[in-house]
Formats: structure tokens, C-alpha cells, sequence
């Protein structure tokens, strides 16, 4: 299977278990910037709470390896890392008030032969601030330039959420005045 035919798959199965769900990462950035970059995993968000874990679990395709381990992550932390084949498969929980936002703000796109939930620009870009890798930075930067984001909204969460004197806080304010000039 390719990774189009998993993706497509994964969300044929959670949309049949009628699990809210959206794909973010390198797919929606790709719509974000209209510039398609390789990628190797899939990132999606299940918009329902760790204790419902096990239904979404139970509706994911045959063949996604899933372990105690991954059950004990989620319960920790909200995610974890499956793994279907060679395609890592990355989920992330409702954990926190920003998830509902999240959840209101998705939109959906034409994708392989069918259509596809993905995150909007704005809250793709507090995930990425968060994460706050290398790649993320220039991920904001482009998005930035593509004016594909609500930089209101994604400063007023990423401020929310990690505060106001964190580095990510202020690394993003300073790419959005950047874009601005």
C-alpha cells in the first residue's frame, strides 16, 4: 500500500466509526502552502478524549500495530506513535481547550478520490510552534508568506498555551512582524 492508499484508508475506517478526526503535518501544510513536501508519516488528530481511546483504536485498518505501550503513551499524554507497515502513524487525543478549537476550525479538501479533513493554516502553526523543530520554523515561515495564516489566532493560542515569555511565543511573534514588513 502507498502512503495516499493508508491515509485514505485511515480515514475511510475512522469516518465509518464516526470519529471526528483531521490530518495535519506534512499533508496539511502542503495545502497551506501549495508546495507539496516528501513525507513518510501521517499525522492525525482524533477529535474525542483519551478515555475513548480504545473505540478509535479498535476502528484504525488491519494491520496498524498497536501495543500496550502505545495505549499506556496515550493514556499518558494524549498520542503516540503506531506504525502500519513502513508508514508511521502518528495520534493525537483531545487533551486541552485548544483541541475543540481545533476541532471548529478543520476544513476539507479534495484528496486522492475522495475528500479529506485537514488542519486549518492557523492551528497547524501553534502545533508546529509547539513542536518547535528546525522544520517547523521554516514550515511557519513559508505559511507566513504564503499569508495562508490567521496570525491572531495562532499567537493568541500559542501564548495561551506555553505563555508569554516562552521561546516559541516569542519566536513565532517575531516571524509574523517579520512577514508584516
Amino acid at each position: 500500500m502507498t502512503l495516499i492508499e493508508r491515509l485514505v484508508a485511515v480515514h475511510e475506517a475512522l469516518n465509518q466509526s464516526n470519529t471526528p478526526h483531521a490530518f495535519g503535518g506534512a499533508i496539511a501544510l502542503a495545502y497551506c502552502t501549495q508546495e507539496p513536501r516528501g513525507t513518510r508519516d501521517i499525522d492525525v488528530n482524533v477529535f474525542v478524549d483519551v478515555a475513548e481511546a480504545k473505540a478509535v483504536l479498535d476502528a484504525l485498518p488491519e494491520g496498524v500495530v498497536i501495543d500496550e505501550a502505545n495505549r499506556e503513551q496515550i493514556r499518558r499524554g494524549g498520542q503516540t506513535r503506531l506504525t502500519w507497515g513502513d508508514t508511521p502513524l502518528d495520534l493525537f487525543f483531545n487533551v486541552d481547550d485548544f483541541h475543540r478549537e481545533v476541532a471548529a476550525r478543520t476544513r476539507t479538501v479534495p484528496f486522492a478520490r475522495t475528500s479529506i479533513p485537514i488542519l486549518d493554516c492557523a492551528t497547524l502553526t501553534v502545533f508546529k510552534a509547539m513542536f518547535s523543530r528546525p522544520k517547523d520554523w521554516v514550515d511557519i515561515a513559508t505559511m507566513l508568506e504564503c499569508d495562508t495564516i490567521d496570525a491572531t489566532f495562532a499567537l493568541g493560542w500559542i501564548t495561551r498555551l506555553v505563555g508569554h515569555d516562552h521561546e516559541s511565543t516569542r519566536r513565532l511573534a517575531e516571524l509574523i512582524r517579520d512577514a508584516a514588513t
